[in-house]
């Protein structure tokens, strides 16, 4: 028997796929609709584990509004294509995965389960979508949609295939709280690094705290990483807001670094360096890791 966890992960999605399938060939009724909801609630959160186990991904993570989307905006040009309040009520995962058969402007697709009409089996399939409509998939999805992909040029010397998982905003207050904190805490334990955003001006707020102590008591063994962002707006203030955030969750200032928008090219082009080499130094709690290096 085959206990590798990617193995693994792999047999109970194909089995749940086949459990979708022959769900079909039953009398539809509600409980039959919310048994089968409850599985595609499963399969999004499986699908998202294999995903990151087969590819070298960084998840990213933080409360709405601290700049998630910014900070992947700004490493991958990507302003035209996730406006910068993407992420204010989303609901799906975006991977930003790079492409080396991509030239020019990126590609998107839907990952979305399949039911093909004459076969009846149910895959996982990659749906082309529409750049302009990204955002409003994002946020008003189908319930066959699990993620959003983005293909983008190489930019970075990342294995084929690899980037970034934009994960949902963290939000304590919402209906789907539990089934959405369960698919950010499956992406953060699968993926090859965890890089946690915050904004040092939001240190108050609610989300914050609830997410501050799940990263104390879930993530405190991981060698995760910390964006501090807007640091263009109080570069003043950036030292003191890196040793904050170190005796808050006692980690090293080197798994630290401050993003933002600045001025001056040199500057935002050292942050991306950094985030990069850090990605390479630092390691999260991967099922899968695979070493790679940043390209000058």
């Amino acid at each position: 028997m085959n206990n590798n966890p990617e193995h693994l992960i792999a047999e109970i999605n194909s089995a749940a796929l086949t459990v979708l399938k022959m769900s079909h060939s039953l009398p539809e009724s509600e409980d039959l609709i919310e048994a089968r909801t409850l599985l595609k609630d499963g399969l999004r959160q499986t699908v998202v584990a294999q995903m990151l186990a087969d590819h070298f991904c960084i998840a990213v993570c933080g409360i709405q509004g601290v700049g998630k989307t910014t900070l992947v905006n700004e490493l991958y040009d990507l302003k035209e294509v996730l406006p910068h309040n993407l992420g204010q009520g989303e609901l799906l995962p975006v991977l930003i995965s790079e492409d080396g058969s991509i030239v020019g402007e990126p590609l998107a697709f839907v990952r979305r389960l399949f039911r093909d009409p004459v076969t009846e089996e149910i895959n996982v399939e990659d749906v082309p979508e529409g750049i302009e409509s990204v955002r409003e998939r994002s946020r008003n999805p189908d319930h066959d949609d699990l993620l959003i992909h983005l293909k983008v040029p190489r930019r970075y010397d990342f294995p084929e295939g690899s980037g970034f998982l934009l994960l949902p905003g963290w939000q304590p207050d919402v209906a789907d709280l539990e089934r959405q904190h369960s698919l950010t805490q499956i992406a953060l334990l699968s993926a090859a690094r965890c890089l946690f955003v915050i904004d040092p001006s939001q240190t108050a707020d609610k989300r914050q705290h609830d997410l501050d102590q799940k990263i104390k008591d879930t993530f405190k063994d991981s060698e995760y990483l910390v964006a501090l962002t807007h640091s263009d707006a109080y570069p003043d203030g950036n030292e003191g807001n890196c040793k904050d955030v170190a005796q808050r969750f006692g980690i090293s200032q080197e798994r630290i670094f401050c993003v933002g928008t600045f001025a001056d090219p040199g500057a935002n082009d050292a942050w991306k360096k950094r985030v990069v080499r850090s990605v390479m130094r630092w390691g999260g709690p991967p099922l899968r890791t695979a070493p790679f290096g940043f390209a000058d």
